[in-house]
């Protein structure tokens, strides 16, 4: 594991947002913001790291995405190196499709809720 994503406590969240079949998707849904505003709000409760508004005093920033085929959707979470602005480790999220809004919405925050576990796991000890 690289040691900056455990020595980090600044991190800048960055919106690559969601390809455009996931924008409209998220539009009908009334979750115009995503993935960018569940994910803040998860961090933010979280509380490990001091979210910052400016990547200049980052640490680490953490690029969120979204992406979806028709048959397949994924939330994706770069974690990059402020200064270098490498990429320094990328975690991958299934979400399950619904047909419903109300299963959507539920399967969508759950797969917030496994990034957000994944990133648990990698800055333990």
């Amino acid at each position: 594991m690289p040691p900056l994503i455990r020595s980090a406590k600044k991190v800048f969240i960055a919106n690559t947002g969601a390809d455009a079949p996931s924008w409209i998707f998220f539009r009908y849904t009334e979750m115009p913001n995503e993935p960018y505003q569940s994910l803040y709000a998860a961090m933010s409760a979280w509380g490990h790291f001091t979210l910052v508004d400016d990547p200049l005093q980052a640490d680490l920033v953490a690029e969120i995405h979204f992406h979806a085929d028709g048959q397949y959707a994924s939330l994706g979470l770069s974690l990059i190196d402020a200064k270098t602005h490498f990429t320094v480790w990328t975690l991958m999220q299934p979400v399950d499709s619904a047909f419903r809004k109300a299963t959507w919405r539920k399967n969508y925050l759950a797969g917030i809720n496994g990034l957000i576990e994944q990133l648990k796991q990698i800055t333990s000890a």
